[in-house]
């Protein structure tokens, strides 16, 4: 299920940033849509709609500084009015505001929910039930995009769990939204000690709980 940990701000309490910032929304709050009626669709809009949130952020660390810089925060998947599309909500949130952002980086990773380390993942059935078959074919496909380096390839966190079924119930999708771990030597040292090539699932874990200890 969705996780959604942040600071609400009245808006018309807060004044404006210290240099204006037109990229900068005044809550510190962004939400943005994506639709799709297909699972490609919807995973390749989604990605565009990160770039784009990513290059917005450029502007801001530019002139406020990156505590003001809009980090991943809520993903919500529903089924589209039309009974065949889907629609994706994600709210961005300002890092100082931010409480899931900073619960995070107690982990000690080094990583942040910039959307640049965010990669979301659909599946597309016609039956509820035929959606847990492709949970897995989904997780292959989502590492299958992303690059090591600079992601370490076995494993990433899972924030956030979507399902959702069409309005006219002809279609049900479910999602993944996963933070991945950029690859940095002593996080590939630590995991490598552990399991140089993880294969089995007790590799994996070793080489996570080898990497959570750093």
């Amino acid at each position: 299920m969705p996780i959604s940990l942040n600071l609400l701000v009245n808006p018309s309490l807060v004044g404006p940033p210290p240099v204006p910032t037109p990229a900068f929304p005044p809550s510190g709050q962004l939400l943005v849509t994506v639709q799709s009626a297909t699972a490609d669709g919807l995973a390749a809009s989604t990605q565009r709609a990160l770039l784009d949130v990513q290059e917005r952020n450029v502007e801001i660390i530019a002139k406020l500084g990156p505590s003001y810089a809009l980090w991943v925060n809520d993903a919500t998947l529903s089924g589209g009015g039309d009974g065949h599309t889907f629609v994706l909500e994600i709210l961005f949130v300002s890092a100082q505001i931010n409480l899931l952002g900073q619960l995070v980086a107690l982990l000690g990773l080094g990583i942040s929910l910039a959307p640049e380390n965010f990669r979301f993942q659909f599946a597309l059935a016609g039956d509820a039930e035929n959606l847990p078959p492709l949970y897995d074919p989904m997780l292959q496909t989502l590492f299958d995009t992303v690059d090591s380096p600079p992601f370490l390839d076995f494993a990433a966190f899972g924030i956030f769990n979507l399902w959702a079924g069409a309005a006219k119930g002809t279609r049900f999708m479910m999602g993944v939204g996963a933070l991945f771990v950029p690859e940095q030597q002593q996080l590939r040292a630590s995991a490598s000690s552990a399991a140089a090539s993880p294969r089995t699932m007790s590799d994996v874990l070793a080489a996570a709980r080898a990497m959570l200890k750093k």
